[in-house]
């Protein structure tokens, strides 16, 4: 008993240490990405995401996914920004709900406006179209109609851009 008992305080305690490692690898991720320090950001994002994949958090693995493709992105590393991205959009396909979708419309738009500064305008408009399919129609909502003529403005861009090419 004496022996169950002490291993289930150490187990706790991983997992303490576990979580505290987690925040303060979320502070340095913040504090390096304000200062530009992306290759730092990758580097401490993909620490915390071995640690959130061990807890199996997956809303904090898609986080550190989108955290990771954000700073490939800002880095021009556009293919390992959209990898990124894509491996976020699928864990919020996993996890479902409403608020993952709205989620997953943000990081689709965040990929749309890479395939936009590689000019691969084609590429851009299927984005920009997947978010307005899934935000649907004009609502009572201005957030949703903000985001909406969010999407119309980046497709209206792409466009205007496939017709200088």
């Amino acid at each position: 008993m004496k022996r169950l008992f002490s291993t289930i305080i150490l187990a706790c305690l991983a997992i303490g240490v576990k979580a505290q490692n987690a925040d303060s690898l979320r502070a340095k991720i913040l504090q390096c990405f304000n200062e530009s320090r992306f290759v730092e950001v990758i580097d401490y994002s993909k620490q915390a995401l071995q640690l959130y994949e061990q807890a199996d958090d997956k809303y904090n693995v898609a986080g550190c996914y989108n955290t990771i493709a954000g700073a490939y992105m800002r880095m021009g590393q556009y293919d390992d920004a959209i990898r990124n991205y894509t491996l976020c959009t699928e864990i919020m396909d996993e996890i479902g709900g409403e608020m993952d979708s709205i989620n997953k419309r943000y990081v689709i738009n965040n990929i749309a406006s890479i395939y936009f500064d590689m000019e691969e305008y084609d590429q851009s408009e299927e984005m920009s179209w997947k978010c307005i399919e899934m935000l649907g129609e004009p609502s009572n909502d201005t957030t949703t109609n903000l985001d909406l003529a969010t999407y119309y403005q980046n497709l209206a861009e792409v466009r205007i851009a496939q017709n200088k090419v």
